[in-house]
């Protein structure tokens, strides 16, 4: 599975109402996330995420980039595709998107999905592909409120 799990063409796809920038910052200031989007009167960052288990690995500096950039006000959200073909020791095969609030990075990096889900404190999760996740349900989380 690429990095993003394609989640950057799946959202500029099914979301083409917001103006996208792919963000390639390399080392001049690493951690900045994946995409930058503007609609609905609301601008926001995105890193995208792929795993196949619960828990979800961060480069370098980019826990700290988007937890700094949450406390001066900003909006930072990161979605994770989770996605495997099943097996015995995995279970029925599974493709989910996960949204979680940038508020929520250290516990992500920390505990995982499954934990924060048991927290409550996941913006939306969505099964069975891209074709079947909500995404006029996306789009509303990520104008909503912060």
């Amino acid at each position: 599975m690429i990095r993003d799990g394609d989640l950057r063409s799946l959202f500029h796809d099914n979301l083409p109402e917001f103006d996208w920038a792919v963000i390639e910052t390399g080392p001049t200031t690493p951690g900045v996330p994946d995409a930058n989007a503007a609609g609905h009167g609301v601008e926001f960052w995105i890193e995208m995420k792929a795993t196949k288990s619960y828990s979800v690995r961060f480069q370098q500096f980019q826990v700290a980039w988007i937890h700094r950039r949450v406390r001066a006000g900003g909006r930072v959200w990161i979605a994770v595709r989770r996605s495997h073909g099943g097996g015995p020791r995995r279970g029925p095969a599974v493709d989910e998107l996960w949204l979680v609030s940038g508020r929520h990075v250290l516990g992500l990096e920390e505990e995982g999905l499954f934990q924060l889900a048991m927290y409550n404190v996941i913006a939306g999760s969505w099964a069975e592909g891209p074709s079947r996740w909500d995404w006029s349900a996306v789009r509303d989380i990520l104008v909503g409120p912060f």
